[in-house]
């Protein structure tokens, strides 16, 4: 019988875990630079929880790292195409005012 209220008590403290807690002691971790075992014990949750949850931030974060890239790699992709037809026009332009410049004479 213990062990049916001891897994239930451990049920009803993960679910007190709200996310704005989880990405505090996250915080904590990775920006406060405290040990985790030591944000563990003065917030009374399991070390291996916090392990799991800066894992998960941390692949969060590479996550949205690569998506920045990929955007600016997109984005330099199209200034560079840009670039290159507005350096066409230039040209097809300088060449027409020369060839006008050339008749009028």
């Amino acid at each position: 019988m213990s062990k049916k209220v001891k897994k239930t008590e451990q049920q009803l403290a993960r679910s007190y875990t709200t996310q704005e807690f989880r990405d505090r002691a996250v915080k904590m971790v990775l920006e406060d630079k405290i040990e985790p075992e030591v944000v563990a014990s003065n917030l009374n949750i399991q070390i291996t929880n916090l392990r799991r949850w800066v894992a998960m931030a941390n692949n969060l974060h590479k996550s949205s790292e690569q998506e920045t890239i990929r955007e600016l790699t997109l984005k330099n992709k199209q200034l560079e195409d840009e670039l290159k037809k507005a350096k066409m026009e230039k040209d097809i332009i300088k060449k027409a005012m020369a060839y006008f410049a050339a008749g009028q004479n």
